[in-house]
C-alpha cells in the first residue's frame, strides 16, 4: 500500500540525516581540539596547504607563560581551564581567523592577506590584556600570561617556515618576558601589557 511506501522513504531520509551528522562529527573531532574546540595542527596544516596556496600570511604565535606551573600545583582541571580560557579570548579578540591549539599551552591564529602590522599587533596586545585581566580573578591563575610572535610570509611558503617564523618570534617575546608581543623582522617588541 502507499502508507508502506511513504514510510520507507521517511526512514531513508533520516538514515541519511544520521549519516550526515557523523561524518560531520567525525569531521569535527578530527579537526578539532578536543578540550578548546579550537582546529587541532593537523587541520592547520591541511587548511593552509589547500585554502591558502596563492595568499600571504600572517601568523601570531602565542604561549601561556606559568601554566605549567599551574597545571603542577593546581591540577590538570585548573590547568584545562587556563587554556579554555585563552581560547574563549582569542576567539573575541580574532573572531574571524583560524585559530588552532597547537598543542600544550601554545596557541596560534592565522590571518589571510595582507594586514598592518601595528594593526594586528594592537588585536594581540587586546588580547593579552583582556586574558591577564580574566586570569587576575583567580588567586591560581593570576600569575599566568600570553608571549605572543607575529610573522609574515608571502605567498608559497611552506606552512612549517611560517610556524617556524612564528615561533622564533614567540621566543624573542619569551626572553623579553612578562606577556608582550614581538614581531618578526623587527627589533622592538612594542609596549608589554604591564605598562
Amino acid at each position: 500500500g502507499e502508507g508502506k511506501a511513504t514510510l520507507g522513504r521517511g526512514a531513508i531520509a533520516r538514515d541519511a540525516t544520521q549519516e550526515n551528522e557523523y561524518k560531520h562529527t567525525i569531521q569535527r573531532v578530527t579537526r578539532e581540539d578536543k578540550l578548546t574546540g579550537l582546529s587541532n595542527r593537523e587541520y592547520f596544516h591541511q587548511y593552509v596547504e589547500k585554502e591558502c596556496k596563492n595568499e600571504d600570511l600572517m601568523l601570531v604565535s602565542i604561549d601561556l607563560e606559568h601554566f605549567r606551573e599551574v597545571n603542577e600545583r593546581y591540577g590538570h582541571e585548573r590547568g584545562d581551564a587556563v587554556l579554555k580560557i585563552a581560547a574563549e579570548e582569542l576567539g573575541d579578540a580574532f573572531p574571524e581567523e583560524l585559530k588552532v591549539r597547537m598543542g600544550g599551552d601554545e596557541f596560534g591564529v592565522l590571518l589571510r592577506g595582507q594586514h598592518p602590522v601595528e594593526g594586528v599587533r594592537h588585536r594581540v596586545e587586546e588580547f593579552q590584556k583582556h586574558l591577564q585581566q580574566m586570569y587576575a580573578m583567580d588567586e591560581r591563575m593570576k600569575r599566568v600570561v600570553a608571549n605572543a610572535g607575529i610573522a609574515q610570509c608571502k605567498a608559497g611558503t611552506p606552512i612549517d617556515k611560517l610556524i617556524f617564523q612564528g615561533n622564533t618570534a614567540r621566543a624573542e617575546a619569551q626572553k623579553l618576558g612578562g606577556g608582550v608581543c614581538f614581531v618578526a623582522g623587527t627589533d622592538n617588541a612594542g609596549s608589554s601589557a604591564n605598562d
